[in-house]
């Protein structure tokens, strides 16, 4: 994630038409009109600070829920720089959600749509890393600066219950050094003993940094079925502590040996069995500035293989940086589809996928959106499968060089046909009438979910430069097709 931007304070957040062109694409997906009246949720979590949503999950009331950053707590605003975690919960019609039960650890009130933990002014959080829903708990992955002023981070496991009372937290892997998380993991499975009886489980995983080498490294965790706890899974892994590191592989680098690698995201399938697929992305150091994507898969005990590890060859340094991942499971086996930033050269990047299969490698890969040095570059967030569509989310740059980025969205199949590339500047230039100084705010696209329903719910930030503060920004896209009308006109 890129730092995020806060506008001059005179612009006013309103909706421009500004986009890519569609003339080249069958299929048009614009604001669903039945999510919030037909425009992205610009939510400020009642506090008046920064607040950016970063992850996305469904609730099993069907609720959205939007997980994010947030700087400013009930008590005030963090003095060291850090951020709060942000809950916001959301009607499938963009609605406000309700909390029902939050309790004093939390900033929230009963009935209310947010939650804001901790509730002390000074805050220890640096990134959402992922967020799982999973029988009747929250679990929230978030990178804490917890021994502040130290920037060495720790992977924090942060639980809530639906209800919104925050339950516990747990160090998720308490390595010692500096660590980022990448993903979680919940499944279960049911067994007859000889009634049934069910297991409930959960998987984090994160790159620590060993005196400069990066490792990836997995925990394995048996949750409570009644309080959502977590407890060590000893069985996972090979060394009877619930954990398990993937160093990567000496051909991974060209000095044959210590090569160093870093997860970026996780998605799994078969996760209401015993035999879970964990499959991991993940960007490894060639040489120098030259990094790989790679894809690490684990099973349900913990044991872990390097599948493999691709360039997407743009020429120079191949900075190719995995940052998410999807997977779905066909009759001829799983296809996994890797998205990573890539270098174009130019002081620019673009945004890029790959198909995987375990019968042919890679499959194929494609840049979906590119920069060159009129545009500026492309930030790549994430991906979600939704069917056989997938919906890729970022922002880019709608001058070079100005500052200012619009959120995007691509949707296209499992075969790679691309059915939209839709760009939407979150606001207008305004300017000042004496003067002609003309300001521009902008937003961004970090997560993204299928909604079940044909379309993709996204979440990220929108300047609301008039009052100098950045919201949570969510909305649902559709295909207008499905309404009997194209809502972004011809």
């Amino acid at each position: 994630m890129r730092a995020y931007r806060i506008a001059p304070a005179i612009l006013i957040l309103v909706l421009s038409l500004a986009r890519f062109a569609h003339a080249t694409y069958p299929d048009f997906y614009t604001y669903d009109p039945l999510f919030n009246g037909g425009h992205y949720l610009a939510d400020g979590m009642d506090n008046g600070g920064n607040s950016l949503g970063q992850k996305l999950a469904r609730l099993s009331n069907g609720d959205i829920l939007a997980v994010g950053l947030v700087s400013k707590s009930c008590q005030g605003s963090a003095s060291n720089g850090l951020f709060h975690i942000g809950l916001a919960r959301y009607t499938a019609s963009g609605g406000n959600g309700s909390w029902n039960f939050p309790d004093s650890y939390t900033c929230g009130s009963i009935g209310g749509p947010h939650l804001v933990y901790p509730t002390t002014a000074d805050a220890k959080f640096v990134r959402i890393d992922d967020v799982a829903v999973h029988n009747g708990h929250i679990y929230v992955m978030a990178d804490c600066e917890c021994a502040y002023p130290s920037t060495s981070r720790d992977v924090m496991i942060e639980v809530f219950n639906e209800q919104g009372a925050w339950e516990n937290e747990y160090g998720a892997f308490a390595t010692g050094f500096d660590e980022w998380g990448a993903g979680l993991v919940a499944s279960s499975y049911t067994v007859a003993n000889p009634f049934p009886v069910t297991f409930h489980s959960l998987t984090a995983v994160a790159t620590y940094d060993n005196a400069g080498r990066h490792i990836v490294t997995a925990a394995g965790y048996a949750v409570n079925k009644t309080d959502g706890s977590l407890t060590p899974n000893n069985a996972f892994g090979p060394y009877n502590s619930g954990r398990n590191d993937y160093p990567a592989a000496d051909n991974f680098c060209t000095a044959n040996a210590n090569c160093t690698v870093e997860a970026a995201a996780t998605t799994a399938l078969r996760t209401g069995t015993d035999s879970p697929t964990i499959y991991v992305a993940a960007s490894t150091l060639w040489s120098g500035n030259d990094w790989n994507i790679a894809m690490l898969e684990i099973d349900g005990t913990g044991a872990g293989q390097w599948d493999m590890t691709y360039s997407f060859a743009r020429g120079g340094d191949n900075d190719d940086r995995a940052v998410s991942i999807a997977a779905s499971a066909g009759s001829s086996g799983d296809e996994v589809f890797l998205a990573a930033q890539v270098s174009t050269g130019s002081n620019s990047s673009g945004f890029a996928l790959a198909k995987f299969t375990h019968a042919n490698g890679i499959e194929g890969s494609l840049v979906i959106a590119d920069g060159d040095v009129t545009t500026g570059r492309v930030y790549g967030y994430a991906i979600a499968m939704e069917g056989n569509l997938i919906g890729a989310v970022g922002s880019r740059s709608y001058t070079f060089g100005s500052g200012g980025y619009d959120p995007f969205l691509v949707v296209l199949t499992n075969n790679f046909t691309i059915l939209d590339n839709h760009a939407q500047r979150l606001a207008n230039p305004v300017c000042n009438p004496i003067t002609h100084i003309c300001f521009q705010t902008d937003g961004e696209y970090y997560g993204i979910i299928g909604s079940g329903d044909g379309g993709f719910y996204a979440t990220g930030l929108s300047n609301d430069s008039s009052l100098d503060h950045t919201e949570f920004a969510t909305a649902k896209f559709s295909n207008d097709r499905i309404f009997g009308d194209d809502f972004e006109g011809p």
